[in-house]
């Protein structure tokens, strides 16, 4: 006799508890804890051997208007229609941009894990900033202010997930931190889909985001020799120089999209 095994029909409303069971608790937390450099045995740099690189990301011509973000009704934001923030213009310049440097570093050289944390929070349904980078063992500090609950996926466009887990009322906050180079990694949250960011993981503290300016600037000196610096958007792409900074140089790095 063939017995047959029937599953009952889903549930209407299952996935929608899932998703929120994640967000009020569940998620999970992968990999251990990434190892700290301490600073005695980062690699002294002569200042008299190094310069600093700065620069401008600019837009010629008319950038795209922002998009709209629909939210549903949810309290968070004023439940209203908001301009996306992926696309920050103002006056030419562009905001939310992580110039680095690519390649070029002597493997050789060892650098101190920062104390200092980089915070993300979620705020009105949004992340602030939306684009963001630390270096490979720093603390990244996710915190939710909303009084919604959220959850934190992080996903590497080439390895997959690298984490979920939820923040799941107004306060809560969890310390992270990551191994690099990951260039970028994407933030989102599964209960709002509209709200992303982006994360980048260096090896090296030779990067920076740009404000409003559209101004960067390394925040320390850079070792003189040939380097390939980049700029990342979320919307606009990559673009890449090749540079050689000499010794106790001030390098302008610009870069102007699209």
């Amino acid at each position: 006799m063939k017995i047959v095994v029937r599953r009952p029909a889903p549930v209407a409303g299952v996935a929608l508890a899932l998703v929120l069971g994640l967000a009020l608790g569940g998620g999970c937390d992968k990999g251990p804890a990434v190892p700290k450099v301490p600073k005695e045995q980062e690699t002294p740099i002569d200042p008299a051997t190094a310069g600093t690189v700065r620069g401008t990301v600019t837009y010629k011509g008319d950038p795209p208007k922002p998009q709209i973000v629909n939210m549903g009704g949810f309290s968070c934001g004023g439940g209203g229609p908001v301009e996306n923030t992926d696309v920050l213009v103002k006056g030419g310049r562009v905001a939310g941009v992580l110039v680095y440097v690519k390649s070029g570093l002597d493997p050789k050289l060892k650098f101190a894990t920062p104390t200092e944390v980089v915070k993300i929070t979620n705020t009105g349904c949004m992340y602030e900033p939306r684009i963001s980078a630390a270096m490979t063992g720093q603390d990244v500090k996710f915190v939710n202010v909303d009084t919604l609950s959220h959850n934190i996926h992080i996903l590497d466009a080439s390895k997959g997930e690298v984490d979920n887990f939820s923040l799941s009322m107004q306060g809560a906050a969890k310390n992270k931190s990551f191994a690099g180079p990951q260039v970028m990694l994407r933030l989102s949250c599964d209960v709002h889909g509209w709200m992303a960011g982006a994360l980048g993981v260096l090896g090296h503290p030779y990067f920076a985001v740009t404000g409003e300016s559209g101004a960067y600037e390394f925040p320390r000196k850079l070792p003189a020799g040939s380097y390939t610096v980049e700029a990342w958007h979320e919307v606009f792409g990559t673009k890449t120089q090749e540079v050689t900074l000499k010794a106790q140089e001030t390098l302008s790095v610009d870069f102007t999209y699209p």
